[in-house]
C-alpha cells in the first residue's frame, strides 16, 4: 500500500500487505432425515454424520426445534451440539430419541446445522418419532439390604413399583427367593402414574450370608422382567 504526500522527509510511505488464500469448508450431512419408532419409556440413539469436504476447518452448532415451534422438544437431544470438523474429516453426532412419558402418536422436529460453510450456512434435517403407548415399569431400588438379623428374628424392607407409562401396567408375578426371603404380594395392576409398595421379609434360619432376588414380571414391552437384588 503506497501513500504519497507533501511530507518533506517522507514523501512516500509503503505498508506491506500479506494474505493467504484458503479453500473454504464444505459441509455435507448424512442422512437427510432421522426417524425412530418406540414404545413409551424406550430410548434409542441414531447417528447424524457431519462431513467436511472442503479444505479448511468446519465449525458447526446444532439447533433443535419442534416442527410446530415451541422450543426444543423434550424427546430429542444431540451430543455434541457444537464442534469442529477438520478438512476432509467427519464427525458422528449421537441423537437420543426418548419416549419416556410420551403418549402414543407422531412427533416431529427440525434439526438446523449452522456452520461456517460460506455457501451453505444452514442445513435442515427433519426428525420424527412414532410412539406406541405402553406401560413402563420403574422400581425405586435396585438392591434391598436387610443388614444383620438375629436368628429367630425378621427384618422388612419395601420397594416401590411405579407405572411411568401411559397405559395400565399389569404385574403378573412377584417372586422372592430363596426361602429366607418372602413376601405376601401377588400380581397387581397399576394405572398411569400409579405406584405400589412391595414389602419383602427376611428371616434367616441359620448363621451366614444370604443373597437372593425379588423378581417382577409384567407386560412392559421392553422390561418384561425386573430383578431387585436381596
Amino acid at each position: 500500500l503506497v501513500l504519497r504526500s507533501d511530507d518533506p522527509d517522507e514523501g512516500e510511505v509503503r505498508v506491506a500487505l500479506r494474505g493467504a488464500g484458503l479453500i473454504p469448508p464444505d459441509i455435507a450431512v448424512v442422512p437427510e432425515s432421522l426417524g425412530e419408532a418406540l414404545f413409551t419409556g424406550q430410548r434409542s440413539v441414531r447417528a447424524l454424520t457431519i462431513e467436511n469436504r472442503g479444505g479448511s476447518d468446519l465449525g458447526f452448532a446444532l439447533l433443535i426445534e419442534g416442527a410446530a415451534g415451541g422450543g426444543t422438544p423434550p424427546w430429542l437431544s444431540a451430543d455434541p451440539p457444537v464442534g469442529t470438523v477438520p478438512a476432509g474429516g467427519a464427525l458422528d453426532i449421537a441423537f437420543v430419541f426418548d419416549a419416556s412419558g410420551l403418549v402414543g402418536g407422531d412427533y416431529a422436529a427440525l434439526v438446523t446445522v449452522r456452520s461456517n460453510d460460506p455457501d451453505e450456512e444452514e442445513v435442515t434435517v427433519p426428525a420424527g418419532l412414532r410412539v406406541t403407548g405402553a406401560p413402563d415399569i420403574a422400581v425405586s431400588d435396585g438392591v434391598l439390604d436387610f443388614g444383620p438379623v438375629f436368628l429367630g428374628g425378621t427384618a422388612e424392607r419395601t420397594v416401590t413399583v411405579r407405572n411411568a407409562g401411559v397405559v395400565a401396567l399389569t404385574v403378573g408375578e412377584v417372586i422372592a427367593s430363596p426361602g429366607p426371603f418372602a413376601l405376601e404380594a401377588t400380581g397387581f395392576v397399576l394405572g398411569r402414574g400409579e405406584s405400589r409398595q412391595v414389602r419383602v421379609r427376611f428371616a434367616p434360619v441359620e448363621a451366614g450370608d444370604y443373597e437372593g432376588s425379588l423378581v417382577l414380571r409384567s407386560d412392559d414391552p421392553d422390561e418384561g422382567e425386573v430383578r431387585v437384588a436381596l
